[in-house]
């Protein structure tokens, strides 16, 4: 059957169309109708939303209809959380440096400090630099082709500090600059003689206008 039974134990009516049982003694009489439950002392309850049902024969039956089937709440999945996106730095475009007014300066052979025309070369070049404060500077030292690779190179970074300190005793900061040294590896005069080799020791100054 496909309805849950409830039975109600111990409670039975008997009803009897047209007879009934009279009084305690049993007695029968005609029409007389009478209902004597026998109660048991524990009664099974189901939920209500009963449903009747009579049966042909003299007992009264009750049957519950049939939970519908509890359908399972669906599982609502949350979307993965993306990761944190970093935010992207923007590269600095690269300085564009341009040579100052006084690009050059000289030196004696083997020496790294300053003649009194590179001095006034150099004071000229500190005053456009004060007038353009949002610069920076760039110092390059070189020499002529004698010596060592390794000894040049330090050669022309000792010339190049030397007009680096010169500006800073003239006001510059320091932050500003920056110095390098080539060597040998840049002549600007190809030969192998004085006239070339004295154009060939010497540092060079630029300057570039920083991003806003």
């Amino acid at each position: 059957m496909k309805q849950t039974m409830l039975i109600i134990l111990g409670v039975v009516t008997i009803i009897v169309a047209g007879w009934a049982i009279v009084g305690e003694t049993g007695a029968v009489g005609l029409n007389a109708k009478i209902e004597r439950p026998w109660l048991c002392p524990t009664q099974l309850y189901l939920k209500a939303d009963l449903q009747e049902i009579n049966h042909p024969d003299l007992f009264k039956w009750r049957f519950a209809k049939k939970a519908p089937p509890v359908e399972p709440e669906p599982v609502v999945t949350p979307p993965p959380t993306p990761p944190p996106t970093e935010p992207q730095v923007r590269e600095p475009e690269p300085l564009k440096w341009e040579p100052m007014p006084e690009k050059l300066v000289y030196f004696d052979y083997d020496k790294s400090m300053l003649r009194p025309e590179a001095k006034a070369a150099i004071q000229k070049n500190v005053q456009f630099l004060k007038e353009n404060p949002n610069t920076r500077i760039l110092i390059e030292g070189h020499c002529d082709e004698r010596g060592t690779n390794e000894y040049n190179l330090a050669l022309g970074e000792r010339r190049a500090e030397s007009v680096k300190n010169y500006m800073i005793e003239l006001g510059i900061d320091s932050s500003r600059i920056s110095t390098k040294s080539w060597g040998e590896e840049k002549p600007v005069a190809q030969g192998h003689n004085e006239a070339a080799w004295k154009q060939n020791r010497r540092a060079e100054m630029f300057f570039a206008r920083q991003q806003q």
